[in-house]
């Protein structure tokens, strides 16, 4: 009989050395080396990723971010400029301020859960300000940032500064300060008859702004206020 080749062998896995760039501490992570590089994987059972923990990681190229893990602290990716993608899990409930600011090559950012628990996930607004993407993609269809933040009948910001115009939806009772401020490209605003308060610097730095249109019947507190602001001398008021 000729003689029996061995068996093939399959090639061991590659380990995972994540571990040896985080510092993981009462389950989160605190820090990551500034020298990691590619893919990080963070283990199951870490339920926060702290606060710095991955920033100025420059050669960080993606991450995995298991199902445990429940916020995302502030600043946690800032500066992270080879993160090209990531995947939110749909446990999260909090996003921290600038928690991926001038992550300048993410250009993907997908959520494990539906489009109503995106909504209720904190600090959700903030997240895509600083980065290329401008959509979260849900399990059940793609989450488009709004062009501006409500709160509890009063427009608190512009999410979008590249806008050139906006429709304020119905129900809205105030435009807060510096709701607009130095939306530049700004030229028309659409302003429901249920607006009574507009405050004195809603719209700063707005120089292209030269249209305010109002649906129904404005106030006379309205009207006192496109006054007293000096904006009939340059914005036309327009009645719809």
């Amino acid at each position: 009989m000729p003689p029996q080749s061995a068996p093939a062998t399959r090639a061991p896995k590659a380990a995972d050395n994540s571990s040896k760039w985080l510092t993981i501490k009462d389950d989160w992570v605190t820090e990551c080396d500034k020298s990691a590089k590619g893919h990080i994987v963070i283990p199951d059972g870490v339920t926060e990723i702290g606060e710095n923990a991955f920033e100025d990681c420059t050669s960080l190229a993606s991450v995995s971010i298991p199902t445990s893990v429940t916020k995302i602290g502030k600043s946690a990716f800032s500066g992270c400029k080879a993160l090209a993608s990531v995947t939110i899990p749909k446990g999260i409930t909090e996003i921290g301020y600038d928690a991926f600011e001038d992550c300048t090559s993410l250009e993907s950012v997908e959520f494990g859960g539906t489009m109503a628990e995106w909504e209720k996930v904190k600090g959700k607004y903030d997240l895509l300000k600083d980065i290329p993407a401008k959509s979260v993609k849900c399990a059940d269809g793609e989450w488009e940032i709004p062009s501006i933040l409500v709160e509890d009948g009063e427009v608190v910001g512009c999410l979008d500064k590249t806008v050139t115009s906006i429709v304020i939806p119905d129900g809205v009772t105030k435009i807060g300060g510096g709701a607009f401020t130095d939306c530049t490209s700004l030229a028309s605003v659409t302003i429901p008859d249920s607006v009574t308060y507009i405050y004195w610097n809603a719209f700063d730095g707005c120089d292209s702004l030269h249209e305010i249109h109002v649906r129904g019947t404005p106030s006379k507190e309205l009207k006192k206020k496109f006054g007293l602001f000096g904006w009939y001398r340059k914005i036309k008021l327009v009645k719809e």
